[in-house]
């Protein structure tokens, strides 16, 4: 999963060039003036991931029986959260980008393949919940102290503060048989996916302050946001038997999801 986002991130004008692995960081600050050469590269970025599934099969392969997958309950619910400060009077790179990830996925299954038998998978209910939320602030402002009276070239922020948000949800409810004579049932199911991604993301570049003389100041390459929600529902019931039957009846599918992001950008 995380391997198809970054090459989702290249092929977005290479949002994010370096990513470090950092994971389960729920904050991370890094003060000012806190390097020695008055730089921070490669810092503070975070990576979360999850990767939650449940699955249930039920088989029959022998005359007059039955497989049933009735009655059950999948709920999978998991949540991002990361808050990144960065603040530093020079350079700022690679730094203070967030990457979150979230994949769910429920499975039920009933098999037969005996004949005159019988597959069933009614009556289940399958729920998934996401969220991913970040708030990132990078701030380059040298104002303050010694810095006041100082001739600096080149400050900038750049590949920075970037925000990578993805939700990956499925459902999957099936019955199948293939022997002669019976019967694949799938009602009365209920599958429902939740996802949200929130990110607000602040990037601000202000060399201003006493008699600071600048040059070249800019912001590049920061402050960009993706968000990505996929979501799927899927109920079936298949015969290839002679004289059977498939129903996939009174089932309910549920999809609800939402992206939201609020980006400042600012060069003084």
């Amino acid at each position: 999963m995380s391997d198809s986002i970054v090459e989702n991130i290249l092929r977005h004008k290479k949002i994010i060039p370096v990513v470090v692995a950092l994971a389960a960081i729920a904050a991370y600050v890094i003060p000012a003036n806190s390097l020695a050469l008055g730089a921070i590269t490669g810092s503070g970025n975070v990576v979360q991931t999850q990767t939650q599934s449940n699955s249930i099969s039920a088989t029959n392969t022998g005359k007059y029986g039955g497989a049933f997958a009735d009655f059950n309950f999948q709920l999978n619910d998991g949540s991002n959260s990361a808050v990144v400060s960065i603040s530093d009077p020079g350079k700022i790179k690679d730094s203070g980008n967030v990457l979150q990830a979230i994949t769910q996925s429920n499975s039920i299954s009933a098999d037969n393949s005996g004949d005159s038998g019988t597959a069933s998978a009614s009556f289940n209910t399958q729920v998934n919940s996401a969220s991913n939320d970040a708030s990132v602030n990078v701030s380059n402002d040298p104002s303050g102290g010694s810095w006041h009276h100082h001739h600096h070239s080149g400050d900038q922020i750049k590949d920075s503060g970037n925000v990578v948000q993805s939700i990956d949800q499925s459902n999957s409810i099936s019955a199948s048989n293939s022997g002669d004579s019976g019967t694949a049932t799938a009602d009365h199911n209920t599958q429902v996916n939740d996802a949200h991604n929130h990110a607000d993301v602040s990037v601000s570049n202000d060399p201003s302050g006493g008699s600071y003389h600048h040059s070249g100041d800019k912001i590049k390459d920061s402050g960009n946001v993706v968000q990505s929600i996929k979501q799927s529902n899927s109920i079936s019931a298949s015969n290839s038997g002679d004289h059977g039957t498939a129903s996939a009846s009174h089932n309910t599918e549920v999809n609800s999801a939402s992206n939201d992001a609020h980006v400042s950008i600012s060069n003084h």
